[in-house]
């Protein structure tokens, strides 16, 4: 689209002259509208307004670009607080394992890093009603506390008696205001509807306005035709005025009809959160895992509160011991998590292969796992209340998500390739592999020192196992 064209001429004749002038669209008198490449021409009593294709200004596409980041970034976030929590949940601890084995299957048969998020779109709905609520509560908090000032001062006084009707007002208006913006959706657009109100329906009126509208056109329009073009398209208030949209469903529909609908779409929505699969996989992981470490960490835990000869040589039995299960057990994840089928676990073979074809990405697949998961031991030095362990469980699974997306990377470079690296090459990398194995197995010992759970921590083996601090 040619954007020197000029949006508006100021009368029929004018439009009619000035469309032939510049090659814009073409219009009768009659109010009909002819497209002409990108562009539509519409007469109104004398008066034609030119649409341009919306969406293309600068101005919008950065916006929408921004409100694109921002809803991903909520999505991660939500999913990483939502792993951290459930990590803490007995009897549910397992599922957040699924997950992240779930996420490493995906990388690994999409062979791309951003199939990791799993279900984002899901937590970001969690996260915008979280974030939602917790913005437009704000206000009625701090009339809370001025109440609660204004009681302690003088119970009987009017400031106080009027700030308690005014909460008795305000609160069953949020609570419907609440209830209105999950059922609409529950985007964090809609719980902010009445700041953004004024601004679109400022847009609707320039949209609709012929005054307002020629005014638009002659400056704005002129300047900057695509702008004007996304001021015009505003959208309608069906898509983002909740109380227009909470009418629509009242007008069209029943009530048993609206709340059939709540229920069956609460229910889908749970339903593809897909919690029984979750937690399934993740207890066939957890067991998979838990049969290669019980030897080298029961081998590794026994020397503490110790002091003899025996105990050291047990220790570095355990160490080495654990050297071949530290080295194979990320990528034996890594193939349980193609098809989730539990005899992978033993495809001890098939994994040292597959390191072998790609055995650069291995060893930085090791290090990466090791590297990210040593400073988590610092927290757990000392126990924290139950109730605030979910907290530093999102550090938790920080640390270890990205390390187990990198190993299915690995994995998954490994799969690509037909052939082996050459013997001089590939051994190499594998001593390398299993000297990283050896150190971290060393890291494992001697945390049992420093940890509030002592030798019981060893189990506790947050890199392999669940992101989470003090599960047991």
């Amino acid at each position: 689209m040619n954007a020197s064209h000029p949006p508006v001429s100021g009368s029929a004749s004018g439009s009619a002259s000035g469309s032939a002038t510049h090659a814009g669209p073409s219009s009768d008198f009659n109010g009909r509208i002819e497209p002409v490449g990108d562009w539509t021409a519409e007469e109104t009593e004398g008066l034609t307004i030119v649409e341009h294709p919306a969406g293309r200004s600068l101005v919008f596409r950065c916006s929408g670009r921004i409100a694109t980041w921002f809803e991903d970034l909520l999505g991660g976030l939500s999913l990483i607080v939502l792993l951290a929590i459930v990590a803490n949940v007995p009897l549910f601890q397992v599922a957040a394992l699924g997950f992240l084995i779930e996420s490493m299957g995906r990388v690994i048969r999409q062979k791309r890093i951003m199939s990791a998020f799993v279900g984002i779109d899901k937590a970001r709905v969690f996260g915008s009603i979280f974030l939602g609520i917790w913005i437009i509560i704000l206000p009625t908090r701090a009339l809370a506390g001025f109440w609660q000032d204004a009681w302690l001062i003088d119970p009987e006084s009017s400031q106080t008696r009027f700030l308690r009707g005014l909460l008795i007002v305000l609160v069953p208006l949020l609570m419907v205001h609440i209830a209105c913006c999950v059922a609409a959706g529950g985007k964090l657009r809609h719980f902010l509807w009445p700041l953004l109100a004024p601004g679109l329906l400022l847009f609707r009126f320039v949209r609709s306005n012929r005054i307002s509208r020629w005014l638009l056109d002659q400056s704005i329009g002129r300047l900057f035709p695509t702008l004007a073009a996304d001021i015009y398209s505003s959208p309608p208030l069906g898509d983002w005025f909740v109380p227009a949209m909470m009418w629509k469903k009242l007008r069209y529909n029943s009530p048993a009809r609206i709340f059939a609908e709540a229920r069956d779409s609460t229910l889908g929505f749970l339903g593809g959160l897909r919690p029984g699969y979750y937690w399934w996989l993740g207890l066939k992981a957890f067991l998979g895992t838990l049969i290669w470490l019980t030897i080298p960490t029961l081998l590794l835990a026994s020397p503490a509160g110790r002091q003899t000869g025996a105990a050291a040589i047990i220790g570095l039995l355990g160490g080495i011991a654990a050297v071949p299960v530290f080295f194979l057990l990320p990528f034996l994840q890594c193939n349980f998590a193609l098809d989730g089928h539990f005899g992978r676990f033993f495809q001890v073979r098939s994994v040292f292969r597959n390191f072998g074809r790609a055995p650069v990405a291995g060893v930085l697949a090791l290090l990466v796992t090791g590297v990210l998961a040593i400073p988590l031991f610092l927290a757990k030095i000392e126990e924290i209340p139950a109730e605030f362990v979910w907290m530093l469980s999102v550090l938790f699974v920080l640390f270890i998500w990205p390390a187990k997306v990198f190993t299915a990377w690995a994995f998954a470079r490994g799969q690509a390739k037909d052939h082996e690296l050459v013997f001089w090459l590939r051994w190499p990398l594998k001593v390398t592999g299993a000297a990283i194995a050896f150190a971290f197995a060393m890291v494992l010992f001697f945390s049992q020192y420093i940890s509030w759970n002592g030798a019981r921590s060893l189990f506790e083996n947050h890199a392999f196992l669940l992101p989470s601090p003090f599960w047991l």
